[in-house]
């Protein structure tokens, strides 16, 4: 099923709701800034530190040419509300746009309410809570309810966030190749999961046909050494690379190999979409999160990895490495791909450990491992890698591995 009369813009401006600042692990709540004419879905939950960004990337919506797809409410239902220790009300506006938003938290008791939008029919499906500093119901002019012809039944994700006497908490919906990934959450008045989670088919974003997807594999010579690290206290040596792909193609993401010596063999994957108006086939990321900064001694170099942050309905396929840099690389380092052309994957081999034998030293915070991107049949590895904190293998919920089917113009 491909859906029309139905426009997406993504949006990485937020408007701070609340944070809650008591809590062992805090969480913000944001409201999407649709533009005129558009509307948002339902809240967006992230987990704070005091250090963290705001990371965000969402969706919102508009319907085309007299569409029935999507509904404004006809209300509000109220989950759960009560005055509570601890929150930064942030409503005011100081803490608006992505990556902003107020500094200061302070503990005073403030009025928090979670709501659940009511469909006008039974034709219509609410798919995630909001948030208000008041007593009063959010205002219907920003959201919308969708039409069930394009919601799916979604996995229940992790508990983000649980009120000090199990009153109350937030839930967030849970991750998977199989539907849009918003970040919306559904709210509960108590402390176990309230279920019922919703989300929208992949084929809200169907495939783009206004472009022609390449493919093409890159070698040793065309991969640039950025970061070599043996000797030291590492328990393997390892190689990172930068591909340098030829004009007009873009990699995935970055090439790490063990040992020392250059392996002209290697094989990198860059992409490339031919259009003449521009294709929606690729995305650059809407930004990047610091996954581990590792302090390299021997070298007297200070590596950050990063994580591309996709856009709702796209895939970004590998990390990438900056060396004594402390910004957030630039957006058009990596391509990212809409799903229609990646599949879900698998582990691949572990490339590198970053401290001592695993098994015969203490574990330190700044451990951690790089993991080959793997492949599967008929769908071909990029050959990126993916950081990941620890030694442990990463969780199959967080949708780390894509590999490419065998599809699209090879050269």
């Amino acid at each position: 099923m491909m859906v029309s009369g139905l426009s997406t813009i993504v949006i990485t401006t937020f408007l701070k709701v609340c944070t809650d600042v008591t809590s062992r692990r805090p969480v913000t709540i944001y409201r999407p800034q649709c533009p005129p004419g558009y509307c948002s879905l339902g809240d967006y939950a992230q987990e704070t530190h005091s250090h963290a960004p705001n990371y965000g990337v969402t969706l919102c919506f508009r319907a085309n040419n007299n569409s029935t797809l999507l509904a404004r409410p006809r209300g509000f239902t109220q989950i759960w509300s009560a005055e509570h220790d601890g929150y930064d009300d942030a409503m005011s506006g100081s803490g608006s746009g992505s990556g902003s938003g107020s500094s200061e938290s302070y503990e005073s008791q403030k009025i928090v309410s979670f709501w659940r939008a009511i469909p006008p029919s039974d034709e219509y499906v609410s798919i995630g809570d909001m948030v208000t500093t008041n007593y009063e119901q959010p205002s219907t002019k920003m959201t919308c309810v969708v039409h069930k012809s394009l919601v799916t039944t979604a996995n229940s994700g992790r508990r983000v966030w649980r009120e000090h006497s199990g009153a109350a908490s937030i839930w967030m919906t849970g991750r998977s190749d199989e539907y849009l990934d918003l970040r919306t959450f559904r709210t509960n008045d108590n402390k176990d999961d309230p279920g019922n989670f919703r989300a929208l088919i992949l084929e809200v974003l169907p495939p783009p046909h206004d472009g022609t997807f390449i493919k093409r594999t890159i070698r040793g010579n065309d991969l640039k050494l950025l970061y070599k690290y043996q000797n030291g206290e590492a328990y393997e040596s390892v190689n990172i690379y930068v591909p340098q792909p030829p004009p007009g193609f873009v990699p995935l993401g970055f090439y790490a190999q063990k040992g020392h010596k250059r392996n002209q063999d290697a094989q990198v994957t860059v992409v490339k979409v031919m259009t003449t108006y521009g294709s929606r086939l690729m995305l650059t990321p809407a930004g990047y999160r610091k996954v581990m900064e590792y302090n390299d001694h021997h070298n007297n170099s200070i590596l950050t990895y990063w994580r591309p942050i996709s856009a709702p309905g796209y895939y970004c396929m590998g990390d990438i490495v900056t060396i004594n840099q402390h910004n957030v690389p630039s957006s058009d380092t990596i391509a990212c791909l809409h799903w229609s052309l990646v599949m879900s994957s698998q582990r691949g081999s572990r490339i590198w450990w970053s401290k001592n034998h695993p098994y015969k030293h203490t574990h330190t915070k700044n451990d951690f491992t790089l993991w080959g991107v793997g492949g599967r049949e008929f769908c071909e590895s990029p050959n990126t890698f993916i950081a990941h904190p620890g030694f442990v293998t990463p969780p199959s919920e967080r949708l780390l591995f894509h590999c490419l089917p065998n599809q699209g113009i090879e050269i």
